[in-house]
């Protein structure tokens, strides 16, 4: 391996160095001399040198900075937001850089509530474990607190024995202000017939209520006052009870529970009395529910009220009253009690105490604990230390006694939670016998056997899993650095350099990251010897791990034990900054030139390694059972291309998302501070047992990107970013209103214009100092005060300047100095010069002149239009942002558009008037607020409600839809005498109803959609940029005619752009046009040629809003990850699949892992490595059924290898359907890239769209041939795209289309909630003669409304327990036992099933189940047919796979009733879906075909392609390359196609030569 040691003038030598290796080339930060070096990977590397060499600009300011702004850059823009800039350091370029991690030297908090347990979070863990599973116990009978409840009571009466007699009682309660008659009265008016009444002797009568009535009141007011007397609920006698027992008991204790205001009495023979209470309480005490912050002394709730969570308080220290404890008191140990005064208080101590027997001549430290309690609080008449203090404090009002007191303050343990810091009631709870502040006391290492031996219930056990992973992982952590004999509770601030280190250092490796790059600084700083080699074994283990270790260090111990050492020197600031020798401590002994070399020569304390560990490569998976995985062990290569495949649902994004995905972030961001941690939410650990070799993740989803209108492409992958820095700093500006380039301005012409132009008028001259920026600008406004001027303009008003003064620093703010203020004359022109010069050199070359009526005029030394006087602020990034006021088209905000009002919407009929409902979103006359505003109007412009609409003129009409600038005067009253005016402005009734429809919600807004419609802004003709900015122009282009090239032409453009460019340009524009090159170029690699930069954001597919992230990924360059992408061909063609499959072989082999859940064939056979799940989905899956090679998978027999290997496969038809004869026309359709195609479709048959990815298949279908289907049938709104003609249309009578949108997915999604069926169950239950009787309607069989749901867990069937930072644990709910519905609901049952049983059958059990109804029969018939009977109808839509969930959605569309005639449109239904699940799809379609309805499908899938009787290719390119319709007939004739992509790949699929 040969490297370069110098750099020869300034351009690096070229070396030879390993693939795998980090190489750093031409690094020049700080005093860097363009050093070139390389780290070896999965090595313990040790950089070090004298002081000042330059070691830490080399690891920390260039290999971990430029490490973490990669890993950073593989962010959303969003998340990057909340992250402070990353700036690229100064370096040429590195390679083979992985995700960095740096420990640096950095104090710990001196803070004195930072503690062990804080720092390492130990005791946030413990303070989630003790809210959740602790368990509160009195302390005055030490018996547990709970909550009773019904199954409570019913418990202990059936735990009696048989023929036990209960009585049922609630305590008797008297209100102040009635007597013991009335409440007896209203007793009996509730129902209740007796009362008991109980003497102190256990002796009982049952009085009936109205006996008592009779009495007089002395007699019975001493009844009352001689018994307890309680009111009888229930009497009970113990036997097997039945169903019917239960449920009256139930009802009976439901009852008591509510008039005993939660306290019930249950009396057993006569004997035992026992209390029950649904309240937190017992022996009379109120406890606090255990929560987090109860056991938080950072909280005011749960820190002790005396020393506010310090743990000490100021008072008296013991040790400064009695310093030498072996002293006896008669020998002067009491320190404040010497001198010519304070020693009466040890003389009478001595004199009475003696009496007393207190050993006055013992040591202190020999007293017992209650003689040394005399000492202190006195003892008989001997007064003691305590009130010697309270003396000495009723007199602090001189001077001597405070200087005594003085003497004696300091910090001692608080007296009332002795020291743990917590309010009392924290220590009611406990778990094994433990409470909070007794573990934190304990060493560490006696904490991880107090773990080892906890048993804790089965509940519980479920409750703590996850808590106790991570507390015994960071325990154990803790063990593994030394640091087994501190405990919790040390202070951070009393911690030693090294312990401090090593906490650190704990947090960090905590993680089991692996394939990162760790970055240590001087780690063994404050460590003994000893500690130092244990401190070399974690790094060591650190490195066996697969990481690379990077450590910046002095220490011989850990130099010798290193790999690899670099040495930097030779000398330090300016004469350093060189790399003077590499290699192991060998080498550089005996490397002459090396300093440290000649320093470890000689010493042999710690031998050198015979030879460095290689890494362990390979990710081991043990154990994963989370969702329908059947705790599973597999391992899969690293550093290869492996593919997860399948059929759909069967676990395949369980194992490579949410488990290996979900685990591989979880420990990265283990990595960062708790501060970091809390913009990021918490990190769920998948369930399972263990994960080994785990790098770094980075997930691609198959997710649809933002649906915010703003965002493009373009924004996505920040080409359009670079472009706007282009356009900013390289641009030409020419004028708007001459066309001519725009010039700079001297001085005098900017005298001469102000003077031409304001001649006679009153201007402000104004400096621009602060532009579209937030903050509050204190010391901007100090400073200008200090210079002189007197007045501001801050956002389009004018200020004085007073002391202090500041703005709002979340407000985006324009901030101008007012420089002068005057009235242009030629006779001011001297004046005028000056505050010119002035302002333009505050305002660094502009400046503004506003005149009185506000108005704005740029002149800058700049950018100036001579002829016409314009001139142009100087350009900013800004200025080119549609997402800026800066840049934006200020009439349609930047968005392109603008919404109208349809007239023809809104007024259908012309004939009617407002009054007869004319206004088609009022509807006829109504006494509301809309229609008194009409009346006002009408008033106003002098016409009457009552006139049909088409007699008003056009401009009356416009101002009842748009609004007026007039103010309306609106009179309202109840009656002639009582009448308020309003003066408003009306601003149309479309407005009107928008206000009132916000309040509403989103389903209001939707319908006021069917009276709007979107049109291109007629300003900026669809650009969304000023027109300033849109003459701001780069080799004769501006921003947005680039932005709507497509991305091959765009990729033309600017590799030739620089042959256009000047010198300037050039220099300018040098790196920004390599960013977006390289960005270009990816976009190309993964196939997206066809997109255009202004292409929004929502209108991607998920295959291609995935491809637009990889190709962030593979721009961004990092090694040593793990990515994992989900079905990246989504969407494309098969040539295009191609590139795809390059593309990712090239990000492999730049040294990441890349795991694939995929079903394409291709992308199978091009792996490196393969894992099959089966055998079947859902419930029927979670196995790993093969794994291995392709040609090791090929051999095998499993349902995926079985269409690999030609065994299966989906056969070609023999015969292909004619149809009916019949077919659909649409002629020359033109919109986006369609170049004027006629397009014939045969009705009757399988019809197939197919044809390279942007080819315009999108557009003639979904935005053209749909919206015509769907306006002819359903009078929809959407606007086709242009078309000439359609005809055929009388031939069918309905269309149904099937898209990519998503199913709901939120967990109270269900199948039969999404299909509709769960309706018409409900309704099926409503009918049954059980639910007649009781009246229910289907509202009580619903789990999402009150009434029939289980009010415990509202329906969920599962409580959802919160874990504060960690995520929520869900366990069945204890009321319902996960049903979801009450007792009362679950008893209508039909055929022996309630509902809660039929939402758990799996669709094969309901189909037999509800053969006999129809309505439900065909939903969920047709879910079976589509391969999804394992699932349940109830289940999760949050459980289901990407494919399943399509599946879902497809079924639901086709249970709908077909007429024979049907038009279906299906957009890539294979998507997400196996060999064998398209072999199902097929069947399906096929069926629908055959009853005479037509199906087209928008498909690339061959196996779709090849079973169609009629195919359509669209091509021959993407883009502007495509548009045409290349064939129209049968797959067989495509296949013969030579100008057909398509046609070449059916060719093979086919077999035809």
């Amino acid at each position: 391996m040969w490297v370069r040691r110098k750099a020869f003038l300034g351009y690096p030598h070229y070396f030879c160095a390993m693939a795998n290796d980090i190489q750093v080339v031409g690094a020049r930060v700080h005093n860097l001399k363009n050093v070139s070096v390389e780290f070896p990977r999965n090595q313990l590397i040790v950089v070090t040198g004298v002081s000042g060499s330059g070691k830490s600009s080399l690891t920390i300011d260039t290999l971990f900075a430029e490490g973490q702004r990669r890993y950073a850059e593989s962010l959303s823009s969003y998340a990057r937001q909340f992250m402070s800039r990353m700036g690229k350091p100064d370096v040429d370029y590195i390679k083979g850089l992985c995700p960095a991690i740096a420990i640096e030297q950095k104090v710990v908090t001196r803070t004195p509530r930072s503690t062990v347990g804080s720092m390492t979070e130990i005791y946030d863990y413990l303070r989630v474990f003790f809210a959740r599973v602790g368990k509160t116990y009195s302390p005055i009978s030490g018996h547990e607190v709970k909550k009773h409840d019904v199954q409570d009571v019913i418990g202990y009466i059936q735990s009696g024995k048989h023929g036990d007699k209960m009585v049922l009682l609630v305590t008797f309660k008297q209100q102040s202000k009635r007597d013991i008659h009335e409440e007896l009265n209203i007793l009996l008016q509730k129902g209740f017939t007796r009362i008991y009444l109980r003497s102190a002797k256990k002796e009982s009568t049952l009085v009936r209520i109205e006996e008592a009535l009779e009495m007089n009141k002395t007699a019975l007011n001493k009844q009352f006052k001689e018994h307890d007397v309680y009111v009888l609920i229930d009497r009970i006698v113990v036997k097997d009870f039945e169903e019917d027992d239960i449920h009256r008991l139930s009802d009976s204790v439901s009852t008591a529970f509510y008039e005993g205001d939660g306290v019930v009495w249950v009396e057993k023979n006569n004997d035992t009395l026992q209390d029950f209470n649904n309240k937190f309480s017992l022996d009379g005490m109120d406890f606090d529910e255990p929560s987090a912050n109860l056991f938080s002394f950072n909280n005011p709730y749960g820190a002790c009220p005396t020393c506010e969570g310090y743990s000490q308080v100021l008072g008296i220290d013991e040790n400064l009253v009695i310093p030498i404890p072996t002293l006896s008191v008669y020998d002067g140990a009491v320190a404040p009690w010497k001198g010519e005064k304070l020693v009466w208080w040890k003389d009478q101590f001595v004199k009475e105490a003696g009496k007393n027997g207190f050993p006055i001549h013992q040591p202190i430290n020999k007293l017992t604990k209650e003689q040394y309690k005399q000492l202190w609080k006195g003892t008989g008449k001997a007064l003691g230390i305590d009130d010697f203090f309270a003396d000495v404090e009723a007199h602090l009002y001189k001077v001597q006694f405070r200087v005594l007191l003085s003497r004696y303050r300091g910090r001692t343990n608080c007296p009332d939670c002795n020291g743990y810091r917590l309010r009392k009631e924290a220590y009611y709870v406990q778990i094994g016998g433990k409470h909070i502040g007794e573990l934190c006391a304990m060493p560490v290492k006696d904490l991880q056997v107090w773990f080892k031996e906890l048993r804790l219930s089965k509940n519980d056990a479920e409750i703590a899993k996850r808590i106790l992973i991570e507390l015994e992982q960071r325990i154990q952590t803790l063990m593994d650095v030394g640091l087994g004999y501190l405990t919790l509770s040390r202070l951070a601030n009393s911690l030693s350099g090294g312990e401090s280190q090593r906490i650190q250092l704990t947090r960090c490796l905590g993680s089991n990251l692996t394939n990162s790059l760790y970055i240590l600084d001087e780690p063994s700083i404050g460590l003994h010897s000893r500690d130092t080699e244990r401190l070399i074994k974690v790094l060591q283990n650190l490195r066996d791990l697969g990481n690379t270790v990077v450590v910046v260090e002095h220490d011989e111990q850990i130099m010798r034990k290193a790999d690899h050492i670099i040495d930097m020197g030779p000398l330090a600031a300016h004469l350093g900054g060189e790399v003077v020798a590499e290699g192991s401590a060998t080498v550089l002994m005996k490397d002459k030139n090396s300093l440290t070399g000649k320093y470890l020569k000689g010493t042999l304390s710690i031998p050198v390694p015979e030879k460095t560990r290689a890494s362990k490569y390979g990710i081991t998976l043990k154990g994963a059972y989370l969702h329908n995985l059947k705790n599973i062990d597999v391992s899969f290569p690293r550093n290869k291309l492996v593919v997860i495949t399948g059929l759909s649902g069967s676990g395949k994004s369980s194992l490579a998302f949410d488990t290996i995905y979900a685990e591989g972030q979880r420990r990265y961001m283990e990595t960062f501070s708790a501060y970091s941690r809390q913009f990021m939410g918490g990190m769920e650990r998948p369930d399972v047992d263990q994960i080994t070799g785990l790098s770094p993740v980075i997930a691609i989803e198959q997710k649809t990107t933002s649906k915010n209108p703003r965002s493009t492409v373009g924004t996505i992958t920040e080409i359009y970013d670079f472009m706007r820095l282009l356009f900013a700093r390289a641009g030409e500006a020419y004028s708007y209103v001459s066309g001519k380039k725009m010039e700079r301005m001297s001085d005098d012409q900017i005298l001469q214009n102000i003077l031409k132009q304001f001649d006679g008028q009153a201007i402000s001259i104004l400096a621009p100092v602060i532009k579209g920026r937030k903050g509050h600008y204190r010391e901007l406004f100090e400073q200008i005060r200090k210079q002189g001027y007197l007045k501001v303009r801050v956002d389009g008003e004018i200020l004085d300047i007073t002391p202090k003064m500041q703005a709002d620093r979340y407000k985006i703010h324009d901030i101008e100095i007012v420089v002068d203020r005057l009235l242009v004359s030629e006779a001011d022109a001297n004046r005028l010069a000056t505050s010119i010069r002035t302002a333009l050199k505050v305002g660094k070359g502009i400046i503004k002149i506003s005149d009185k009526g506000n108005k704005e005029i740029f002149f800058s030394r700049f950018l100036m239009d001579a002829e016409s006087g314009i001139s142009y602020d100087e350009p900013q990034p800004n200025t080119f942002s549609f997402n800026s006021p800066y840049g934006a088209c200020e009439s349609c905000n930047g968005l392109g558009y603008v919404v109208e009002v349809d007239q023809h919407s809104v007024i259908p009929n012309p004939k009617l008037s407002i009054m007869q409902g004319g206004l088609a979103p009022l509807g006829e006359y109504r006494e509301i607020w809309v229609f008194q505003i009409l009346k006002a109007i009408a008033k106003f412009y002098n016409f009457s409600l009552a006139t049909p609409l088409k007699d008003l003129p056009q401009e009356l009409i416009d101002i009842i839809l748009n609004g007026s600038e007039d103010v309306i005067p609106v009179s309202v009253g109840a009656n002639s005498w009582n009448v308020k005016t309003y003066q408003i402005t009306f601003d149309g009734i479309i407005k009107l109803l928008e206000e009132q429809s916000e309040r509403r919600g989103e389903e209001a807004l939707a319908d006021l959609e069917n009276f709007r419609s979107l049109k291109t802004c007629p300003v900026c003709e669809g650009a969304r940029l000023k027109k300033e900015s849109l003459h701001f122009k780069v080799a004769g282009k501006n921003i947005y005619e680039l932005a709507s090239m497509d991305i091959t032409q765009l990729a033309a453009w600017f590799s030739e752009v620089e042959n256009q460019l000047s010198e300037r340009q050039l220099i300018i524009g040098k790196e920004i046009l390599k960013e977006i090159r390289a960005r270009i170029s990816f976009l190309l690699d993964v196939g997206l040629t066809y997109l255009s930069l202004d292409r929004t954001a929502k209108t991607l597919s998920g295959g291609e809003a995935q491809r637009i992230r990889l190709a962030t990924q593979i721009g961004s360059q990092l090694v040593n990850v793990l990515y994992i992408l989900d079905e990246p061909s989504i969407g494309l063609h098969q040539r295009d699949n191609n590139r795809l499959i390059t593309a990712l072989k090239q990000l492999r082999d730049i040294g990441n892992t890349v795991l694939v859940v995929e079903h394409d064939k291709d992308m199978i056979l091009e792996a490196d490595y393969v894992l099959d799940m089966g055998p079947a989905a859902g419930i029927h899956g979670g196995q790993v059924v093969a794994q291995g090679t392709p040609a090791e998978l090929l051999k095998k027999h499993t349902t995926t290898t079985d269409y690999l290997n030609g065994t299966k496969a989906i056969a070609v038809p023999k015969n292909r359907r004619a149809g009916n004869g019949k077919s659909l026309v649409l002629k020359k359709a033109s919109g986006n890239n369609l170049k004027n195609v006629t397009a014939h479709f045969p009705l009757g048959t399988l019809t197939c769209v197919t044809g390279v990815s942007g080819s315009g298949k999108s557009t003639l279908i979904a935005e053209t041939l749909y919206p015509i289907l769907n306006h002819h049938f359903f009078r929809a709104k959407k606007k086709p795209m242009p078309f000439a003609a359609i005809e055929g249309l009388e031939h069918i009578d309905k269309v149904i289309e099937i898209d990519q949108t998503p199913i709901g997915r939120t967990p109270r999604s269900n199948p039969a909630t999404y299909t509709s069926v769960f309706s018409d169950i409900r309704n099926l239950f409503v009918a049954l003669p059980e639910a007649k009787i009781r009246g229910y309607k289907p509202g009580r069989f619903s789990f999402n409304v009150k009434g029939g749901r289980c009010e415990t867990c509202q329906g969920a069937g599962l409580k959802i327990i919160e874990m504060n930072f960690l995520p929520d644990v869900q366990v069945p709910c204890e009321e319902c036992g996960g049903k979801r519905y009450n007792r009362e609901t679950l008893e209508v049952r039909y055929r022996g099933k309630s509902i809660s049983d039929v939402l758990n059958m799996s669709i094969e059990e309901a189909v037999p189940f509800f053969e006999s109804i129809p309505a439900i029969y065909r939903k969920i018939k047709t879910l079976q047919d589509v391969g999804l009977g394992y699932i349940t109808l109830g289940q999760s839509s949050t459980t289901l796979s990407g494919g399943e969930a399509q599946r879902v959605k497809l079924a639901t569309e086709l249970s709908k009733k077909d007429t024979g005639n049907t038009f279906y449109i299906l957009d890539e239904p294979t998507t997400g879906l196996h060999f064998e699940d398209i072999h199902v799809l097929l069947g399906v379609l096929n069926r629908l075909v055959d009853h005479g309805n037509t199906v087209l499908v928008i498909e690339h899938n061959l196996d779709v392609v090849k079973v169609a009787d009629w195919v359509l290719d669209l091509g021959p390119e993407g883009g502007s390359g495509g548009g045409e319709i290349l064939f129209e007939g049968t797959p067989e004739g495509l296949a013969a196609c030579a100008k057909s992509h398509t046609g070449k790949y059916l060719k093979a699929e086919l077999k035809i030569k």
